[in-house]
């Protein structure tokens, strides 16, 4: 004799598979939309021929970056843009990143998908984005404001693509001291672990990130954000 289902279940059970339903719709809503994200087809790039040039014959590139901006290793007073290459079959980065990661990295984010984990990504900063004249190429978007340790803090916006069988990772680092002085409410002194000094209020650190994203950060810590994404659609490559 067949037995009844309840009806309660029965409302459960529905009310489940039209949750996971909608999980998985908003799921791929979600990765479409990092998907197609383009620094060319956003807002016009405020950087011309005038601008300081760039030239990576190896990875095949170029890009434009302003007076404002130093070239090199991170200085914590300058706003500092750091580029690196290096060959994919020399790539051996700790914490796992070998050579079998970095392989996967690449098909993935041929794909459009981020890929890999890498370089402590602020998670809801994280996205797949084109890049270069063509719009062809994916590249890993992500912003990192502190790594490893609690007493960490730091202000890099990075992105990471594959050329020419080379990794690319560009930084901008920002004025930490400045960029902390100019929002403080975001920020908490720690005189047990980190000898008194200022560190994240971890409980506000996605409300600074909207903040930045709506254009509502302070002066110093907006020309940080927005001065990334004017190099980065500077882009050209050689192909």
């Amino acid at each position: 004799m067949s037995q009844k289902i309840s009806p309660i279940i029965a409302f459960a059970t529905i009310f489940a598979l039209l949750s996971l339903a909608l999980q998985l719709i908003n799921f791929q809503n979600l990765s479409l939309s990092r998907e197609i994200k383009s620094y060319n087809n956003t807002l016009l790039s405020e950087l011309d021929e005038n601008n300081n040039l760039y030239e990576d014959l190896k990875a095949g590139f170029t890009l434009r970056y302003p007076d404002k901006v130093t070239l090199g290793e991170p200085l914590g007073d300058r706003l500092t843009l750091t580029i690196k290459n290096e060959r994919i079959e020399n790539i051996d980065y700790p914490l796992g990143f070998d050579q079998e990661n970095i392989q996967k990295d690449l098909k993935e984010l041929a794909r459009g998908l981020y890929g890999r984990e890498m370089g402590c990504a602020f998670a809801p900063s994280k996205e797949v984005v084109t890049i270069g004249q063509n719009n062809d190429v994916y590249a890993k978007d992500f912003i990192r404001f502190v790594c490893l340790e609690v007493c960490d803090v730091q202000f890099s916006r990075v992105l990471i693509f594959y050329k020419n069988g080379y990794q690319v990772l560009i930084t901008l680092t920002g004025e930490k001291d400045k960029i902390m002085a100019s929002m403080p409410e975001y920020f908490v002194n720690d005189p047990v672990s980190c000898g008194g000094y200022k560190i994240w209020n971890f409980e506000l650190q996605n409300e600074f990130y909207q903040a930045l994203e709506s254009h509502q950060g302070s002066v110093v810590a907006q020309s940080w954000y927005d001065t990334f994404e004017n190099i980065v659609k500077t882009i050209k490559f050689n192909y």
